[in-house]
């Protein structure tokens, strides 16, 4: 299934989910917002990230994207200390390299960059950090958005976003492409 596609379906029914919970619990005024420059940097990084993950997902294995994730609070502490202005003591700097030489033992091994495996670990990489961008836009819009609200900006960016590539083919799903048994 194309990837676009993918994510479109994802979020169309994450939307209908979240708009009728908020309807039924708060009323839709819970997705007005006072900040949709915020909502939309925070929304395009996750939207980016989603796009790079379910992308390197067809480059490279599973185990290797899942080790390179592994990276992304270490990412998302560096970016907290430039963003946030989060101070780093010398306790995290030694975690943040401890962790920084683990997730490279992990993918180490089972990467060959001759094999054309660097795209794959370079999209997994961008997928981590846009996913790190989106968490430091997170913790600084949570104090005054509530979660609905800002989990709603981020499907929408991704629907909207993921229709756009229809024009690169979307497909009917079958029972064969559809991972059925049937």
């Amino acid at each position: 299934m194309p990837i676009g596609e993918t994510i479109f379906v994802r979020g169309l029914i994450a939307l209908i989910a979240l708009a009728t919970l908020a309807y039924f619990t708060e009323g839709l005024q819970v997705l007005k917002t006072d900040n949709p420059q915020r909502h939309a940097l925070r929304s395009l990084c996750g939207t980016i990230s989603m796009f790079c993950l379910f992308a390197s997902l067809t480059m490279i294995p599973l185990a290797d994207v899942t080790a390179i994730s592994f990276a992304a609070p270490l990412f998302i502490t560096l970016l907290a200390m430039v963003f946030l202005g989060e101070r780093i003591h010398a306790f995290r700097w030694s975690a943040l390299s401890v962790g920084l030489v683990g997730v490279t033992i992990m993918i180490g091994p089972q990467l060959s960059f001759a094999s054309g495996n660097a795209v794959g670990v370079s999209v997994a990489l961008g997928a981590t950090t846009f996913a790190a961008l989106a968490m430091i836009f997170l913790r600084s819009m949570s104090r005054g958005e509530p979660a609905i609200t800002i989990t709603f900006y981020f499907l929408l960016t991704a629907t909207l976003c993921s229709l756009v590539t229809i024009f690169w083919g979307w497909v009917i799903p079958s029972k064969h492409n559809a991972g059925c048994c049937c």
